[in-house]
């Protein structure tokens, strides 16, 4: 059986739609456990109102979709074997639990799978082209170097040290055993949690890739992504990564190769804008971005991030 955990905060805009996609799923054996994280809206009215016995509803006070995800873990019954936790306003194709399911059990090493999201709007129509960021999983090879995987290799923790490829977590498909051992989402971190919750998965075992297009990842002015402290949570899950006393010996090389090629990225880019602005006459920019890339320079030569301390609190 699977189970299938959504996390919601005023989420009745959009819960319909979320709804339906499950229960027009092709892989018919799953239960969901909808948590209203302290909502004002009456979702939580609304999700009762469904009047279908695989779906569960538990309410608690606003603590954060981390805390809410581990909520619903801790309600979904023993036989459960694999778990996928749903946003709120996104939507599966019909048949993403079966391809995502068949991929995980395709080989006995691996803990779970991941499809690809494409962009809907409010209205669920779908633009851009999110899949190919999805692709592009760039992998830290032996050398230090990056290397592009092909869509025939399963994605590695080597894969997402760089950038979080894998999102929103509605994508993934992994088993219970292991999300229980992790004890969870960390709910110290309101924003970048499904990034974290990847990399400590990986560290695990892989995840297989299904290269099709599985759940449409809605776009509108509420999304927690798009809120401004997100670049610091990023900035907190690598350095969390990099100072984890559950890295092996050859996952530590791998944090502390991908923390230079990503700080000597970020040194390319600011060098370049602050050219770009100083020939335009922006001094002003010009120098906040050769401040920024002396920082990037100064970190790549340190080697190692800070211990990482409070994640800045986030609104929801």
């Amino acid at each position: 059986m699977i189970g299938i955990v959504v996390a919601m905060h005023n989420g009745r805009g959009f819960l319909d739609a979320t709804v339906a996609s499950i229960r027009r799923q092709t892989h018919a054996d799953f239960t969901c456990v909808m948590v209203d994280d302290g909502s004002t809206d009456d979702t939580a009215g609304l999700a009762r109102s469904l009047g279908d016995e695989r779906f569960q509803v538990v309410e608690q006070h606003n603590s954060g979709p981390s805390s809410a995800r581990n909520r619903g873990l801790s309600f979904l019954p023993r036989q459960v074997g694999y778990v996928s936790f749903l946003d709120q306003d996104d939507v599966w194709e019909p048949d993403a639990l079966e391809r995502l399911l068949e991929a995980a059990t395709s080989a006995p090493d691996l803990v779970g799978a991941h499809g690809l999201a494409r962009f809907v709007d409010e209205d669920g129509n779908a633009f851009g082209d999110f899949e190919s960021y999805g692709r592009d999983r760039w992998e830290i090879g032996p050398d230090g170097k990056q290397y592009l995987q092909s869509r025939s290799q399963p994605t590695t923790f080597a894969s997402q040290l760089l950038r979080c490829t894998v999102f929103p977590p509605g994508l993934i498909l992994a088993r219970r055993d292991i999300y229980d051992s992790l004890g969870g989402f960390d709910p110290t971190l309101p924003l970048a949690e499904d990034w974290d919750m990847g990399l400590r998965l990986l560290r695990r075992g892989n995840l297989a890739f299904v290269d099709k297009v599985l759940i449409g990842w809605r776009r509108h002015s509420t999304n927690i992504s798009s809120d401004s402290r997100m670049a610091s949570h990023n900035h907190l899950v690598r350095s969390k990564t990099f100072w984890s006393a559950d890295n092996t010996p050859e996952q530590q090389r791998l944090v502390r190769d991908a923390w230079h090629v990503v700080q000597r990225g970020y040194l390319r880019t600011h060098l370049d804008a602050s050219v770009a602005h100083l020939r335009s006459g922006e001094l002003t920019k010009a120098a906040d971005r050769l401040a920024r890339a002396g920082l990037a320079g100064w970190r790549d030569l340190r080697g190692r991030p800070p211990r990482p301390g409070p994640a800045p609190t986030a609104s929801r």
